[in-house]
């Protein structure tokens, strides 16, 4: 489930948080003046979007070096 909380209150219930996130797999958006911040979720979840990211970097890389030979204006 997710829950947003600003950022005073985040700082109160950070254990609380990181129970949730460990335990009931939560996340969390904290808000700072009103404006989504950062995100507090399990560490799988950044492990899986860092692989993606990776995945997606070499992807890019691979059509970059299989097309440097043209011209982009074309």
């Amino acid at each position: 489930m997710q829950k947003e909380l600003g950022l005073t209150e985040a700082r109160s219930r950070l254990s609380e948080m990181i129970n949730d996130v460990l335990y009931r797999r939560d996340t969390y958006v904290i808000s700072k003046q009103g404006k989504p911040a950062a995100a507090v979720a399990p560490l799988e979840v950044l492990e899986q979007w860092q692989a993606e990211r990776a995945r997606l970097l070499t992807v890019i890389a691979d059509v970059h070096a299989q097309n440097q030979d043209l011209d982009p204006m074309k």
